[in-house]
């Protein structure tokens, strides 16, 4: 599902087909390949939200249960940055991380469950300044 928000393209995918390859990873997929060409041609920031992150901590990192599969990731990341997606948001980890891949950040916020990192429970709140990329990434106390 994509919607537009203040200019802006977010589109939620189902990282999940990734790991169960067949039939609905084709569509979603050749789906998700369509929503990156419209923003683009549209020239619209765009933000791309999953489940599972394409890497938890390296992107030559071993398959697992915690990314997205080697085989397939770097070519789903440039994609992602020939795109012009501004900004990748995951979970999955119940750990807090910040990493790049190229210019394009990929956040992981705090939970409000279960923490692997013994980080406080919360969430985190993206403001975006700019096209350009500036931002905050502050975070909310649930406790």
């Amino acid at each position: 599902r994509s919607v537009t928000v203040n200019g802006w393209k977010i589109i939620a995918t189902n990282a999940q087909y990734a790991h169960t390859p067949g039939i609905e990873q084709v569509a979603h997929d050749a789906w998700l390949d369509q929503e990156l060409m419209d923003g683009k041609s549209s020239r619209m920031p765009m933000i791309v939200m999953n489940h599972i992150p394409p890497f938890a901590d390296s992107l030559l990192e071993s398959d697992s249960y915690n990314n997205l599969p080697s085989a397939g990731r770097i070519d789903y990341l440039e994609k992602m940055v020939s795109a012009g997606v501004r900004f990748h948001l995951s979970g999955h980890l119940h750990r807090t991380l910040k990493r790049e891949y190229g210019r394009m950040p990929i956040l992981n916020p705090e939970v409000t469950c279960r923490s692997f990192d013994s980080r406080p429970l919360g969430f985190r709140i993206l403001k975006i300044y700019s096209e350009g990329g500036v931002y905050t990434w502050e975070y909310v106390s649930v406790t």
